[in-house]
C-alpha cells in the first residue's frame, strides 16, 4: 500500500519532455529510495522542502519542470511557454515529491484507492490505520462519492 509511482508514458509526457535535474543532484540518492521515504524526509525537512521550492521558482530556462503554490495548494507540471501536464495537491510535500520524481524523470506520484475498499478515498499515504473508513465498522455511511469530494477532502487532483 501507499504512494505507487509509474513510469512517464507516451501519452502523459509533455511535448519535449526531458529530464530537468539542474540544481538538484545533491537530491539524486534520495530520489532513488523508495516512495515512502522520499515523502517522510520531506515531512521531517521543512528546509529541504523550501530549497526545492526557491531552486523552481528561480530557473530561467524552458522548458523545465516547476512547481509553484497557488491559492494554498501546489501545482507541479512542465512549462514550455504554457502550462502542460499540471497536477494539484494539497501538500507541500507530496508536491515537491511529484517535482523531485517529474525532474529525474522517474515518474508521477500517484494516488492508490482506500486499502479496505469500502470507500472513495485516495491519498499518497494510503494505509488502512489512515485511511478514513478504517474506524467506520461495515455498515456505516462511508466517504462520499465524486471528484469534488476527492479534490477538496484529499489534496490530488490530477
Amino acid at each position: 500500500m501507499g504512494v505507487r509511482v509509474v513510469r512517464i508514458d507516451e501519452d502523459e509526457r509533455p511535448p519535449g519532455f526531458r529530464r530537468s535535474p539542474f540544481g538538484l543532484k545533491h537530491l539524486e540518492a534520495l530520489v532513488e529510495a523508495p516512495v515512502d521515504e522520499l515523502i517522510a524526509a520531506l515531512e521531517k525537512n521543512a528546509l529541504l522542502c523550501d530549497q526545492v521550492m526557491n531552486q523552481s521558482g528561480h530557473k530561467r530556462y524552458t522548458p523545465s519542470t516547476f512547481i509553484q503554490q497557488v491559492d494554498g495548494t501546489f501545482r507541479v507540471g512542465w512549462f514550455d511557454n504554457q502550462y502542460r501536464a499540471v497536477r494539484t495537491f494539497s501538500r507541500r510535500e507530496w508536491a515537491v515529491a511529484d517535482y523531485l520524481l517529474f525532474s529525474f524523470g522517474k515518474g508521477r506520484l500517484r494516488t492508490q484507492r482506500c486499502p479496505t475498499s469500502r470507500c472513495n478515498s485516495r491519498t499518497p499515504r494510503a494505509s488502512a490505520r489512515r485511511c478514513p473508513c478504517a474506524a467506520t465498522p461495515r455498515g456505516a455511511p462511508s466517504a462520499r462519492r465524486g471528484r469534488g469530494t476527492l479534490d477538496r477532502d484529499l489534496g490530488v487532483r490530477c
